[in-house]
């Protein structure tokens, strides 16, 4: 739960970052698109751990 959590929050930051800047480009939403882009890896990496033992 705490990765889907942590994922809406930074979802968030980043929507609310690029209005801000107005730009995909800017240093701090490109680190912050890649710290969300962790979370949705460790994300479907569980999800792909749980099919594996059904």
């Amino acid at each position: 739960m705490y990765l889907l959590q942590t994922t809406e929050e930074l979802r968030r930051q980043l929507i609310q970052l690029v209005q801000e800047t107005g730009s995909l480009s800017n240093d701090t939403v490109v680190e912050l698109s890649q710290r969300l882009d962790q979370y949705i890896l460790a994300i479907q990496n569980r999800m792909n751990e749980g099919k594996k033992q059904t």
